[in-house]
């Protein structure tokens, strides 16, 4: 094991896409949504709104796209937007420049966020939306509609977080937007948890993506706000959101080596027992969680641990799902521990060699998976 995890090892995949309304590739070529919000004259086919992580969670995923934009009216939303800059909730002029984003058509909106010319204005949106996230109070729907947004616009394109973190940058007017989203977090009580968990999500990116010196106190915050969760079955994230921000955060070494506890190992051996069983994206991302952890040496010890049985866990999910990048990072996560001896004796004991077997059995479009299980195979067929 290695003292220190590399970012540029990450698998390019992180996120699930829902399979109930197309592919949602991130920049990889996949089938875009067909969809439609606004007012009837103005249909978006395939709007950055559509993107938002929430509607990727669950079986009616679909249908919780859709239900949520069509209960918002482009006309409506900029009524609400004017009234709050006119009470100076909003800055000044930041009702126009969201009114004229939202009525925008799908490729003027991905235009302002990808064409360097347009940097101060792709800002002075994401900031009126954070503007939102951080004033209103008294209307959840709103503020549920700028958190997708603010989700949609990095998940279309991850590389459009580069804005989120000039504004933090700014030499005049800077604005702390991972504070934002940490407050709003903490303060959040309502039931659903719809609002908690896109804030979650999309802080949990800024953080991964920020120098850790500028966002320590934050980040910190976060991870204890995740790991003082004691029960599985009882999160204030859902499980898909809950999962998707430890395996994004604990890709800063700082906060990988503060997570690294017997307790926090206790809710992934708990996670691996129960939600990894019932939904392949969870399962990922434990997995990958656990992929990431396996790089610093003060983990050993919790994957040697029997009572933890992390090992064991974790290849039971095979025997519920075929997903390729299920495999993929399970066999990284083997290839990471196979020279500790005494996770050796774990490997032993699933019967690693047999698993491999049964995998190769199997068709794998990824040429890569077959590449690791050769190899595997090969270094348990004379190591074992």
């Amino acid at each position: 094991m290695t003292s220190s995890y590399n970012h540029s090892s990450v698998p390019s995949e992180p996120v699930s896409r829902d399979n109930g309304a197309g592919s949602l590739a991130q920049g990889m070529g996949g089938l875009r949504i067909t969809s439609t919000i606004g007012d009837g004259n103005s249909k978006h086919q395939d709007s950055i709104l559509m993107y938002c992580s929430y509607f990727t969670y669950g079986k009616d995923a679909s249908m919780t796209r859709r239900t949520f934009c069509e209960s918002f009216k482009v006309s409506e939303i900029a009524g609400k937007l004017q009234q709050l800059e006119s009470s100076k909730f909003l800055s000044q002029g930041s009702a126009a420049t969201l009114t004229e984003f939202l009525n925008a058509n799908d490729s003027q909106q991905r235009h302002l966020f990808d064409e360097p010319s347009n940097k101060k204005k792709a800002k002075a949106t994401i900031r009126g939306f954070f503007e939102i996230v951080k004033s209103v109070k008294s209307d959840n729907n709103l503020i549920a509609y700028a958190l997708a947004h603010l989700d949609g616009i990095l998940e279309d394109n991850r590389a459009r977080v580069q804005h989120y973190i000039a504004i933090m940058n700014e030499f005049k007017d800077s604005e702390n937007v991972i504070a934002i989203l940490n407050s709003f977090i903490h303060q959040n009580n309502i039931q659903d948890t719809i609002q908690r968990d896109i804030a979650s999500h999309v802080l949990a990116i800024l953080i991964a993506y920020t120098n850790f010196d500028k966002c320590h106190k934050e980040a910190r915050e976060f991870l204890n706000y995740l790991t003082q969760q004691n029960d599985v079955n009882s999160l204030t994230l859902s499980v898909n959101a809950y999962t998707f921000a430890l395996m994004t955060i604990l890709k800063t070494n700082q906060l990988a080596r503060e997570f690294s506890t017997q307790h926090s190992f206790g809710m992934i051996a708990n996670l691996l027992e129960g939600p990894c069983l019932e939904s392949p994206q969870v399962g990922y991302n434990v997995v990958c969680t656990l992929w990431i952890l396996s790089y610093h040496d003060y983990t050993q010890k919790f994957f040697e641990d029997y009572t933890l049985a992390i090992i064991e866990k974790v290849a039971k999910i095979m025997d519920f799902f075929s997903w390729e990048k299920i495999a993929r990072i399970m066999l990284m996560l083997i290839d990471n521990l196979k020279d500790i001896s005494a996770c050796q004796e774990h490997l032993s004991d699933i019967d690693v060699l047999n698993l491999i077997f049964k995998l190769q059995n199997r068709h794998w479009v990824d040429e890569d998976i077959n590449k690791m299980l050769e190899s595997l195979a090969e270094y348990f067929e004379t190591n074992q």
